[in-house]
């Protein structure tokens, strides 16, 4: 089966050619042409399908967003000779537009980026001067105490906006000092 490069948007009618010319002799042409759903995806039969010899193309339209139409051509020869091929198409809305980020989201990611500067700081990988033509440029690089205490301010502000976004959370308690006495 052939998936095509080429994506069916649902709003949209649009046309998928096939070359059958690998399949055909000298002086044969095509007769015939007929294209059938296997997993139409949402779309409707094919709206049309046309040969002009060694060229099938096959009309599409609707579907579903995120799946896939999968459809045969069959073609008759001027020879009496048949042939049969799957091809796919994918499904994809061109007019989306990803939502964007949440405060929740923000943080979590603010959350991952802090501590993998802080594991940078730990390791003593982090950069402090950095030369460039001849010129050096400083970069302030932060204690691990101001890390831990930035990432302890944005895992509030995450547990404060889980809460105004309705997402079920338990608090986190800080750990118990325990002592023994002899």
């Amino acid at each position: 089966m052939e998936i095509y490069a080429q994506t069916l948007d649902p709003n949209e009618v649009r046309d998928f050619v096939q070359n059958w010319g690998a399949h055909l002799q000298a002086g044969e042409s095509i007769a015939s042409v007929t294209a059938t759903f296997v997993n139409a995806a949402g779309a409707t039969q094919p709206v049309a399908a046309s040969a002009a010899t060694p060229n099938t193309r096959v009309w599409l339209t609707g579907g579903n967003a995120g799946s896939r139409a999968v459809f045969t051509v069959r073609i008759t020869t001027s020879g009496n000779r048949t042939f049969e091929e799957a091809y796919g198409v994918n499904i994809v809305e061109s007019t989306y537009v990803a939502p964007a980020e949440t405060e929740v989201e923000r943080l979590t990611r603010e959350i991952a980026e802090a501590k993998a500067q802080r594991a940078l700081v730990a390791t003593g990988q982090a950069v402090i001067d950095v030369w460039r033509d001849g010129r050096r440029i400083r970069k302030m690089i932060p204690t691990l105490e101001q890390l831990e205490a930035y990432i302890r301010q944005l895992q509030g502000e995450l547990y404060e906006a889980q809460i105004a976004a309705g997402v079920a959370v338990t608090p986190r308690r800080r750990a118990i000092d325990l002592a023994w006495s002899n």
